[in-house]
């Protein structure tokens, strides 16, 4: 539960408070970029999400400094099988009813064509969805038929799968049992995931087709 301060205070009031105590701000954002440099997930996972804060031009009258939520497209939705990746898979994800979004932990993603030796870096990383599955009290995620278990939120594992051809070399971050699996809200590894507009600072979520034409867009690496 975010409290009464959510409803009962402006949008800002709320992030300042929340900083000021080191908690999570979501469903807010905080990540400042001219333009869309790193993904994150929606507050609850359903979605890759990215936020780009950036100052405006004019300071904006004392009423309108405030913030207006964006709901979900179809572009990055988890759970729509039609938003797998075509072509080359750059973070190894899988688009499912059984998957989530996950942050990247701190390897970044490589993917190497098994026949040619050549490898590929996504053009943008954070976040991607993956098949996961609630066992005991613990979180399983799956990578392209490679099971990774969780034993604690925001624990890092590596991965190197081969599948399909291709060679990929990551890492992801665990999220909490809780947050997936009995759908409470606890946890929160990343401010990255919500649309904010207007203010001394307006920011943009973008989980929509645009996102995932340009997560396909890949650097060739030599």
């Amino acid at each position: 539960s975010a409290g009464c301060p959510f409803v009962s205070s402006s949008c800002l009031g709320y992030i300042n408070s929340r900083l000021a105590s080191s908690s999570c701000i979501d469903p807010f954002c905080t990540h400042y970029s001219a333009s869309i440099d790193q993904l994150g997930c929606t507050v609850d996972r359903s979605a890759v999400s990215a936020c780009n804060l950036h100052p405006l031009s004019v300071t904006p009258a004392a009423d309108y400094q405030i913030f207006t939520y964006s709901g979900n497209s179809r572009g990055t939705d988890c759970a729509n099988t039609t938003n797998n990746p075509l072509g080359i898979n750059y973070l190894g994800e899988t688009y499912g009813t059984s998957s989530a979004c996950m942050q990247q932990g701190s390897v970044g993603w490589t993917v190497t064509s098994l026949s040619s030796g050549t490898s590929y870096k996504p053009g943008l990383s954070g976040a991607g969805c993956y098949q996961y599955l609630c066992t005991g009290n613990s979180v399983q995620i799956s990578i392209f038929g490679t099971v990774y278990s969780c034993s604690y939120p925001g624990q890092q594992f590596n991965v190197t799968v081969t599948a399909s051809g291709y060679k990929y070399v990551g890492s992801l971050l665990c999220p909490s049992y809780n947050e997936l699996c009995t759908r409470t809200q606890e946890t929160c590894l990343a401010q990255v995931g919500t649309t904010t507009n207007g203010g001394h600072v307006g920011a943009v979520m973008f989980t929509v087709i645009q996102l995932l034409v340009i997560t396909l867009m890949g650097l060739t690496l030599t």
